[in-house]
């Protein structure tokens, strides 16, 4: 593969990619429909297909002739992954009274630093010194992956005692902010 074919297929799998978080949170309204608990089932489903899509990426790059086969099964692993993101941003939406959304979606990525980014090189480094990098990645794939299952379903199971709490406090709405001279 030269240069030129190289770009040319991350470009196409970043395209791919873009297009799984609007379709894992349609998935996730349409979950809600059926189930209070909707987009959480969506962020597991996601979740599933991501560990799988991006089990099958590692143990192709391990034996594969080709990189086109690891390319796309990683393209499609990064499609749920973004897919993931989404549902959980309106998870938390769900949860937050107005006054507090933007606070709330702050600490998605917080979250996600300190418990990948902070601990994951560490613990993958350790499991690659011992048995290889390749292993490595898997392990961590599936600690992780396990991580965001057993959270889901911890939220699952909190989810409607939350809600009522959210609804009994209200919106919030500022009825004095209209009569605020200069804003809109």
């Amino acid at each position: 593969m030269n240069i030129k074919q190289a770009g040319e297929l991350i470009g196409l799998l970043a395209l791919i990619t873009f297009a799984g978080a609007p379709l894992l949170g349609w998935l996730g309204d349409v979950f809600l429909k059926i189930t209070a608990k909707g987009r959480l089932l969506a962020t597991a489903v996601g979740a599933t297909l991501f560990l799988i899509t991006m089990t099958i990426s590692l143990q192709y790059s391990l034996w594969a002739k080709t990189y086109y086969v690891v390319m796309v099964s990683w393209g499609l692993a990064m499609f749920f992954q973004t897919g993931i993101t989404s549902t959980l941003v309106a998870v938390t939406q769900d949860l937050s009274t107005p006054l507090c959304r933007a606070m709330t979606v702050c600490f998605i990525p917080i979250a996600n630093n300190w418990l990948g980014g902070v601990q994951g090189p560490v613990i993958a480094g350790a499991i690659s010194d011992k048995y290889g990098v390749t292993i490595a990645l898997q392990v961590i794939l599936i600690l992780g992956m396990g991580l965001l299952l057993l959270f889901s379903f911890l939220a699952s199971r909190f989810y409607d005692r939350d809600m009522a709490r959210v609804k009994e406090l209200g919106t919030f709405e500022l009825e004095e902010e209209a009569a605020i001279p200069g804003r809109l």
